[in-house]
């Protein structure tokens, strides 16, 4: 403590007073040094109580109760990151692995950022959201779509991917990011992108004039990698002529075969109610149809003798209604589309595809309000006229506009059945890839169907990788029941197991996409016989497939073979599929049981895995009789050497000596200590009848199987004299 001094009077004041007044202010001085060391303490300990109890800003720091804030903090509805040392960050950080912005007062920034990768220099735009944090995945901002690598980079360019149908998709994501849809130029070639989805379109599209780059609603036709078709080209029967903008202004459809239902080889026929020449125009328009489309040789009779047969044609009444063209397309396998409104007709004529139509009073039905005519369409012109065929009147065959045709369509309740009366028909395909997972070798068989009875050149790509690195195209192979196949090896694509990619070409154009796994698993059967009283399943699946359902047992005893049975269902825990059968719950009888796995997969399919087996003793034992007593009329019937895996429920003796049983007794059998069973018998219990005494022994084991037996019985001389 510094020591501060005073002053003393100077007055002569004696020797005595001299000492006196020196006494007095050396006392002053040591009281007013004391006042200044309290004064002192009280300042040090002021100045310690403010640093502890600081709070907010200092600098580039944040204090809460004297302490610096580290790590990501909210201040104010803004968001900091403090280094260790309290200070907060600014411009572009690295913090656990994922990048940040943050401005010059230490902010952290939302929405779009430009960020730098410092290993590889490379810049790239992420979106961090209202919480500060770098979103992934695809995200709606602002009403756009966007996509986001794991690393939160934006994705620009083609991306393909596979949506939740399991269908391969192909979108694009414009320079900003934003998804695209409708009708755009890249790299010289038009594309279309779904409006509602943002998926590629491939094949027929209908282009609403607000997603068309010419403005204009069009039906256009896109390659199978997407690129508008334009000019002349020919698919199939069908020969499309466009404009400049892919609008497709003339179709003109090949190979439709003309039949007459007046024709003398048919139309005297009797069918039904009527003849084919007065009621056949709808076989007879169907025949054409079906002859199209399936490459066959059907007549108008043979087509009205069908659906006669099914109640569809002059049966309860003359003529055919609607329901005529449903039952058409399952029976023959035609694709059909019902509800057309005029504009869906000239859709539908531009894809190539056929319509039929059910018209009116008008000069293909003069003869009464009440009667009706069917038309066959086909083809269209720029102008709006189609090609129409009347398979009655070979006058009126020839073009008329669409509009026309759709004006004299039939009101009649019967030819407006299933939101008639006109109709648009296509081909059919089917597509299938069958796989077993418990197949070691690792094949897979991939089939198609395009159901037109015709040879085309069908490919198919097989890819497993995201970036189609490992594509390879097979030629699918034509079989006598006209389906296209691939059998494939998982040893082309490097024994790959998990998801595979495949695509369809029909003559160059993509059809159809598939996406399928294929898992090489492992099954194992293992039966636990449990003292013959439960018979424990536990079937255990090694890398099953993710498409696998469920493991079911069939079971059944040798005896009668399968009369007995049983199909039952493994309880799955982890990788085992376990059930347990009781004896005699579930099975009643002894020797060998027969147990055969099958796996199965959601769409019912099964595959045979293995088959094993376990037996069910038949309970053994031996009968014998001792301590015979002709004396006391006793003997003991005596059951041992027992052999029963599932113990002994109980053992009954019935003992008689007459022949209608009237002193029939029934005995039960005590357990001994050396295991064997022991009945006793006294004559007292049968009316001390003497002579022979039949013995009988009910054994029933410990699962409730019976095993019986009959013995020669035990003669008995009652001698109590």
């Amino acid at each position: 403590m510094k020591k501060i001094g005073i002053t003393a009077f100077s007055i002569a004041l004696g020797t005595v007073a001299a000492v006196e007044a020196q006494s007095m202010n050396v006392k002053a001085e040591e009281t007013v040094d004391e006042s200044i060391e309290v004064a002192e303490d009280e300042t040090n300990k002021n100045q310690e109580i403010q640093e502890t109890m600081k709070n907010g800003w200092s600098n580039q720091q944040y204090y809460v109760d004297g302490n610096y804030l580290v790590g990501f903090q909210y201040i104010n509805g803004a968001r900091y990151y403090f280094n260790q040392d309290g200070y907060y960050v600014i411009g572009q950080q690295t913090i656990d692995g994922l990048i940040y912005v943050f401005d010059e007062t230490g902010q952290l920034q939302t929405g779009f950022q430009t960020v730098k990768d410092e290993s590889t220099g490379s810049v790239s735009t992420v979106y961090v959201n209202e919480t500060g944090d770098i979103i992934s995945g695809e995200q709606i901002i602002n009403g756009k779509t966007y996509f986001f690598n794991v690393n939160g980079s934006m994705y620009t360019g083609w991306r393909t991917f596979i949506d939740e149908t399991n269908t391969i998709r192909t979108v694009y994501y414009g320079s900003d990011g934003a998804m695209l849809y409708g009708e755009y130029m890249l790299e010289d070639q038009i594309y279309y992108f779904d409006p509602k989805t943002g998926y590629m379109v491939t094949g027929e599209a209908m282009v609403d004039a607000a997603y068309s780059l010419s403005s204009k609603g069009k039906i256009s036709i896109y390659s199978s990698t997407g690129q508008l078709l334009s000019g002349t080209y020919t698919i199939g029967n069908v020969t499309y002529n466009t404009d400049s903008n892919g609008n497709i202004i003339n179709t003109i459809v090949d190979n439709i075969q003309y039949l007459n239902q007046a024709d003398s080889k048919w139309k005297n026929k009797q069918i039904g109610l009527g003849l084919v020449a007065q009621t056949g125009c709808v076989p007879t328009v169907a025949t054409m149809v079906i002859n199209y489309f399936k490459g066959t040789n059907y007549t108008p009779y043979e087509i009205g003798v069908i659906l006669n047969n099914n109640g569809l044609y002059n049966y309860g009444g003359v003529g055919t209604s609607a329901a005529a063209w449903k039952f058409i397309s399952n029976y023959f396998g035609i694709e059909y589309k019902n509800n057309l409104s005029e504009a869906d007709i000239v859709n539908e004529l531009k894809q190539g595809r056929l319509v039929t139509q059910t018209v009116g009073y008008s000069a293909f039905s003069p003869y009464s309000i009440y009667q009706s005519h069917q038309l066959l369409l086909y083809g269209y012109e720029a102008d709006g006229y189609t090609n129409v065929i009347d398979p009655y009147n070979k006058n009126l065959i020839g073009k008329y506009k669409i509009s026309y045709i759709y004006s004299i369509r039939s009101k009649l309740l019967g030819d407006n059945v299933d939101n008639g009366p006109a109709f648009s028909f296509f081909y059919k395909e089917a597509l299938s890839v069958k796989r077993n997972d418990f197949d070691q070798t690792g094949t897979y068989e991939i089939a198609y169907t395009y159901d037109d009875n015709k040879t085309h050149n069908v490919q198919i790509s097989i890819w497993t990788k995201t970036n189609k690195s490992d594509l390879l195209t097979y030629n699918a192979v034509q079989q006598a029941d006209g389906v296209y196949k691939v059998i494939n090896n998982i040893s082309d694509h490097n024994e790959h197991l998990g998801k595979y990619y495949a695509q369809i070409f029909v003559n160059g154009w993509l059809r159809s996409n598939l996406e399928f796994t294929i898992n090489k698993s492992k099954f194992d059967l293992n039966i636990i016989n449990d003292e013959d009283i439960n018979i424990i399943l536990n079937g255990n699946v090694e890398n099953a497939a993710s498409g696998f359902k469920e493991i079911r047992y069939a079971v059944w005893s040798d005896k009668d073979w399968q009369d007995d049975l049983k199909w039952i269902v493994g309880s799955k825990t982890n990788t085992s599929y376990t059930t347990t059968l009781q004896i005699p719950t579930d099975f009643k009888t002894t020797g060998k049981y027969y147990v055969d796995a099958y796996a199965y997969y959601p769409d019912g399919s099964s595959r045979f895995l293995q088959t094993e087996t376990f037996e069910i003793t038949e309970p053994s034992y031996e009968v014998s009789f001792e301590n015979v007593d002709n004396e006391n009329g006793t003997f003991d019937v005596i059951i041992d050497n027992i052999d029963s895996p599932s113990g002994v429920k109980s053992v009954r003796v019935p003992v008689w000596s007459t022949k209608d049983q009237n002193d029939l007794k029934w005995y039960t059998a005590e357990k001994q200590n050396d295991g064997s069973y022991v009945a006793h018998v006294n004559i007292a219990n049968h009316k001390y009848n003497t002579g022979d005494y039949k013995v009988h022994v009910y054994f029933t084991a410990g699962n409730g199987i019976q095993k019986n037996i009959s013995t020669k019985g035990q003669s008995i001389e009652y001698k109590n004299w």
